[in-house]
């Protein structure tokens, strides 16, 4: 078994001081690269604030990093539900996950009335990280079903719609495990996405400490038919277990609902909630609704990332790192010459072809950190690479890969909305590949690539 970061967690109560701020403080391991802090109230209508301070005295949440967060930034720099009192804060979690360095002490600010309610508790989860080769990350994902009868056709669906959720979760080079789906009675009665309702019992009997925990439940009651789901924190509970510790989703057999009328609409619905509990909210879409975290609400059709959120999900305790004890030699930088040919299909238009021209190298190991099977770029900035003769040098920078695991290479051509653009065949005439600076492959195929569904391909092998 290969070795892998853990969590480490610790719990407090908050300060029970006279006035505000009250101050706490925590240290964190050498070994931690991440963490996220939780001030959880024990009560659902305590209102309260949270700042926390680095050792090199940066306050959190930074105002520039207010679509991160799902709470509010005051005026103070605090993170909550501001100065009026006006919104209880319910389930409240700092996503630290972008410090530059999380080791050393940092300091606490809390503003909550002492007199009037309990204190809320404080929980602080890093991940441990440990020596060796970084070669996988990868996501326990603990998989519950309650249902008043499952069928066959009900398990296919969710099998078929977590496939959607994988596809999605590798483009952040995040392999999920899912447990076999546990298939248990559904309750009698109606259960809500209110984490403080009754809802909050099955949420404790099922959830995991080290696993994000998805509960399927039959026939949940949301606010509006368009919602599917619920995480129970942004983040949820990572490393520890309480009442917001699991991601809801919403199943149902009417037909009619876009659940089951809209193509892998649940598939996303999951990947969407489980982005939340993994740190990422609608903001950090930035109005692109071809992202996953985008609220859309006729239906999720889309999954992409950006690198924002990417780092977020990484940077997450419950993701897991996987070490090899093998030395291996990062790629620092890639440079691809591509010369075009000079035969043609004589109705192409070159220069102003509308096509995505992308190069691959591909792995043959295990998922590695910064790719699911590879690794690709966008051959970008050339206004004549589909002249004949063309010849064009590609300086792609590095990568997450490494030299011992990068077997193959591929250059495709996408079409980009409109297939009249598509050519029958691209006539590729020679490909010279650099990686850290020394030649490894100089191909001349001289070849036509064929025409195969959407895109036009071709794989080699060095």
């Amino acid at each position: 078994m290969p070795m892998t970061s853990e969590i480490s967690v610790a719990s407090f109560p908050a300060p029970t001081t006279n006035g505000n701020p009250k101050v706490f403080s925590f240290t964190t391991d050498p070994a931690s690269d991440c963490l996220c802090l939780y001030a959880t109230p024990s009560e659902r209508d305590v209102v309260f604030r949270v700042q926390i301070t680095d050792s090199a005295g940066t306050a959190f949440p930074r105002p520039e990093d207010a679509i991160y967060y799902e709470e509010r930034i005051t005026h103070d720099q605090f993170l909550g539900n501001g100065d009026s009192g006006d919104s209880a804060v319910v389930d409240f979690s700092v996503p630290v996950s972008s410090i530059p360095a999380v080791q050393g002490n940092w300091t606490g600010r809390i503003h909550y009335d002492a007199m009037q309610f309990p204190p809320p508790t404080i929980t602080v989860a890093q991940r441990i990280a440990r020596t060796g080769t970084e070669y996988r990350r990868v996501l326990p994902v603990n998989l519950v079903l309650y249902s008043s009868g499952a069928t066959a056709q009900q398990r296919r669906w969710i099998e078929r719609e977590l496939q959607v959720v994988q596809s999605v979760y590798q483009e952040a080079a995040i392999n999920c495990q899912f447990t076999e789906l546990q298939v248990l009675p559904r309750p009698a009665g109606a259960i809500t996405d209110d984490f403080w309702s009754a809802t909050a019992q099955l949420v404790l009997a099922n959830a995991k400490t080290d696993q994000l925990t998805v509960l399927f439940i039959e026939n949940l009651q949301v606010k509006q038919r368009a919602q599917a789901g619920k995480a129970g924190g942004i983040p949820g509970p990572q490393g520890f277990r309480n009442r917001f510790a699991a991601v809801l989703v919403r199943l149902t057999t009417d037909p009619s609902d876009p659940l089951i009328k809209v193509k892998n609409f649940l598939g996303y619905t999951i990947a969407h909630e489980m982005g939340h509990y993994l740190g990422l909210t609608h903001d950090s879409a930035v109005n692109d609704n071809t992202n996953l975290m985008y609220p859309k609400t006729g239906g999720l059709t889309n999954g992409s990332l950006n690198q924002r959120q990417v780092q977020i999900l990484q940077k997450m305790p419950l993701v897991q790192i996987e070490y090899s004890s093998v030395v291996k030699t990062p790629i620092t930088s890639v440079q691809v010459i591509v010369t075009t040919g000079t035969t043609w299909p004589g109705w192409v238009d070159g220069p102003g072809t509308n096509m995505t021209i992308v190069f691959t190298l591909m792995t043959s190991g295990p998922q590695l950190v910064g790719a699911a099977s590879g690794q690709a770029w966008v051959l970008k900035g050339v206004q004549d690479l589909f002249a004949a003769g063309a010849r064009n040098t590609f300086d792609l920078g590095g990568s997450k890969l490494f030299v011992e695991d990068v077997h193959d290479w591929r250059i495709s051509c996408l079409k980009d909305y409109s297939p009249s653009f598509l050519p029958d065949d691209w006539h590729f005439q020679h490909l010279t590949l650099r990686i850290n600076n020394v030649q490894v492959d100089d191909f001349e195929p001289d070849v036509f690539i064929s025409n195969v569904g959407s895109k036009i391909s071709h794989t080699h092998h060095f």
